[in-house]
């Protein structure tokens, strides 16, 4: 695994590198990417003759996007206080393809400031059945009851009725 990442990093620079000719880059991407279709050729010798081969990234995850909308296909994101078993990602998954109405894809990560539950991410919405949430919900609620009740018996007092 180590040569293959370190291989990916010494084709890159020589990609990267003005010393090589687009044609010698060129050539070489044809001989390293066999069996890889001529149109992705094709997209890295213009990136590279334009300078552009570091969008690459980003050219890949909007592609991404354009097709898991062809194939109506949502990408969610768990996280949780503890990982999630086999089951449990299972049925967040099952749940968030209810909500969104459509296949999911889901990742989960382990969120150490998450005091308990779980926040999902759902393209640019979010989910959050954390317990941290849930706590300043409660506490809002319990603040906003107090100043309801405190307004309630101040009843009237010191207004005065046009009659």
């Amino acid at each position: 695994m180590a040569e293959q990442v370190s291989s990916q990093d010494d084709f890159r620079r020589f990609l990267l590198h003005a010393k090589f000719s687009v044609e010698v880059k060129a050539d070489k991407i044809k001989k390293v990417l066999v069996g890889v279709d001529s149109l992705i050729h094709n997209l890295l010798i213009n990136l590279i003759s334009k300078g552009l081969l570091q969008e690459i990234p980003r050219i890949q995850i909007e592609y991404q996007k354009l097709l898991d909308r062809y194939r109506k296909v949502e990408r969610a994101e768990v996280f949780s206080a503890t990982s999630l078993s086999a089951t449990q990602k299972q049925q967040v998954a099952t749940y968030v393809e209810q909500l969104v109405e459509r296949e999911v894809i889901l990742t989960s990560a382990v969120d150490e400031t998450i005091l308990g539950g779980f926040v999902i991410k759902v393209g640019d919405k979010l989910l959050d059945a954390s317990i941290r949430t849930k706590l300043g919900r409660m506490k809002r609620d319990i603040n906003s009851a107090r100043t309801v009740a405190l307004v309630s018996t101040m009843g009237n007092r010191g207004v005065k009725k046009n009659e």
